[in-house]
């Protein structure tokens, strides 16, 4: 965490001003006009991604999709996944459930294709 700058302990202490005053107000006849002050905003740092992508559709349309047991949704769906080994369930009431197995790196983005088989 960075250190408070001079400005920021400036606006600080103007939200700490008395109930009654009106920040950003003056009283009739005051002159408060200041020059704009240039923000050094620094955008923050984009952080590094830790989890892999996968993308699942299927055929039928609309079944459910579980990952390591735990119910994602339904097809499609787009699922973040931290890195590792998953296993994959898709399934559909009247239809074979479909299962796969796949190791998740970081930053990898995957599809698959379900394709369900009726009872």
């Amino acid at each position: 965490m960075l250190p408070i700058t001079t400005e920021e302990k400036k606006r600080l202490s103007e939200l700490d001003a008395p109930p009654e005053s009106m920040v950003g107000f003056s009283k009739a006849g005051e002159n408060t006009a200041r020059a704009p002050e240039a923000a050094a905003v620094q955008p923050a740092p984009t952080p590094a991604p830790s989890t892999g992508t996968v993308t699942v559709r299927s055929t039928p349309f609309l079944s459910e999709v579980f990952v390591d047991g735990d119910s994602m949704g339904y097809t499609p769906a787009k699922i973040a996944l931290g890195p590792g080994k998953h296993a994959f369930r898709v399934e559909k009431a009247g239809y074979t459930p479909w299962t796969k197995e796949m190791t998740i790196t970081v930053g990898s983005e995957l599809t698959l294709d379900a394709t369900l088989e009726k009872k």
